[in-house]
């Protein structure tokens, strides 16, 4: 886990209060902030600015970690959840809807980097394998003879990350 301030909640905060309404709100307090994450990472890819997508991994793997343990709790106390006043359980629902949007469209974005990602790849590689060609074309010498043909080449492309 990083070092950073905005990680420097104890595993104390990991734990919902106890008063039902107050645990809600927290839940919707990591729902906000993870959104805001989601945002800002959407808006990195869609401006192809790969320094700021990945400065924000950290902090998303974390306040993903705390919204999972939140939801883990809110079931766990499904009962007792269940008696909070109708506008935070509102609140909560359209916070949820909007997270299932953001989401989407993060993973839209994500899905065309890797494409363009790839694209740009194929076309490194075909215009290593023309410019290979051009070298291993048949040339002849004043004799008449064929020059040294040079060796082929082999390409691929790992996609580890």
């Amino acid at each position: 886990m990083s070092k950073d301030p905005r990680f420097e909640e104890s595993r104390m905060n990991d734990i919902l209060p106890r008063d039902p309404e107050k645990a809600v709100m927290d839940v919707i307090n990591r729902i906000k902030r993870l959104i805001g994450v989601y945002e800002r990472e959407t808006a990195a890819l869609e401006q192809s600015d790969i320094r700021t997508f990945s400065s924000l991994q950290d902090e998303k793997i974390h306040i993903a970690t705390l919204y999972e343990s939140a939801l883990r709790q809110i079931i766990s106390r499904r009962a007792e959840i269940s008696t909070i006043n109708a506008h935070l359980k509102s609140q909560l629902r359209d916070l949820q809807e909007e997270f299932g949007a953001i989401t989407r469209r993060n993973l839209d974005a994500l899905d065309r980097v890797g494409k363009s990602t790839k694209r740009l790849a194929e076309m490194i590689i075909k215009s290593a394998c023309r410019d290979l060609q051009g070298q291993n074309a048949t040339s002849y010498t004043e004799a008449g003879t064929t020059q040294e043909r040079r060796a082929g080449l082999s390409i691929g492309i790992s996609q580890s990350a």
